[in-house]
């Protein structure tokens, strides 16, 4: 299985796979961009070190260390079932799956492979954002889930005529001395997610307001906010520095916008001079 996005290629291997027509766009092998590979393993069973997990989510994610190697797997919220385990001990990333398991789905695949630390790894972090092309480059609008974000990007769409590429996330990273933003194959409920890659124009923070205003912020605060809603895996100090730094050249490098906001026209115009001054 082969997927291509961000300017990286992940190759998935040996590996069968119930595919979902949501991840086509995702889906294809380009052998002109960095390569990223997992291994796959049938066993007859999942050895996980007698650890108790050093993070765990409702989503059924659990991740226990054992000297420098990561174990990642993922419960059934129904049965408690583990079916997949992804081993890392840094250098090589293999994917452990059941022979009993007949097949896997596209969904529980892209959830075991990490792929949030693999692009990490490639100088690539993914932004929890509703992601907009207008213009020809992407607005990335950022805040806590609540804020409004999938609302602005609607209003931007329906006003502007811009286009939606992801609901929920954007990958971000700096190639050729210039700041990119891209789809990437998770979406929350948006059900929106294409697989593009645009010139990054600028990152809006948005806030409830009751009226529309753009606030100047400090490089620390601008820095602080957008670390914020980064996907870091919190038992990783090495991502999590890395995460910093990243922020920082970003926030120093990429107009960051602090927008209190109403949902309506004026948000989407008073932006919209704002960005023209960029």
């Amino acid at each position: 299985m082969d997927y291509s996005f961000c300017n990286i290629h992940f190759q998935i291997k040996p590996v069968t796979v119930c595919t979902n027509s949501v991840y086509d766009p995702f889906r294809h092998i380009d052998h002109s961009i960095d390569s990223y590979q997992v291994k796959v393993k049938r066993v007859d069973a999942l050895e996980i070190p007698d650890k108790p997990p050093v993070f765990r989510n409702i989503q059924g994610l659990n991740v226990v260390l054992n000297d420098s190697i990561e174990y990642r797997y993922y419960r059934d919220f129904f049965t408690g079932d583990i079916k997949e385990l992804l081993v890392d001990d840094g250098q090589h990333k293999v994917l452990h799956i059941l022979k009993s398991e007949k097949s896997l789905q596209e969904l529980d695949l892209i959830n075991c492979l990490a792929l949030e630390k693999a692009l990490s790894e490639c100088g690539r972090f993914v932004l929890h954002a509703s992601f907009i092309k207008t213009m020809g480059e992407a607005v990335l609008f950022t805040a806590p889930s609540g804020t409004g974000k999938s609302t602005q990007a609607e209003l931007w769409k329906q006003y502007k005529n811009a286009e939606i590429i992801n609901g929920d996330r954007a990958g971000i990273w700096k190639e050729g001395g210039k700041w990119l933003a891209g789809g990437v194959p998770w979406c929350g409920t948006s059900g929106i997610m294409k697989n593009e890659i645009l010139p990054l124009k600028a990152v809006v923070i948005l806030r409830k307001g009751s009226e529309n205003q753009i606030t100047e912020m400090s490089v620390t605060s601008k820095t602080g906010r957008v670390l914020e809603q980064l996907t870091v895996n919190p038992w990783n100090r090495e991502m999590l520095i890395s995460a910093q730094i990243f922020c920082l050249r970003l926030c120093q490098e990429i107009p960051i916008i602090q927008l209190a906001c109403r949902p309506d026209k004026g948000a989407v115009e008073m932006l919209e001079k704002e960005l023209m001054k960029i």
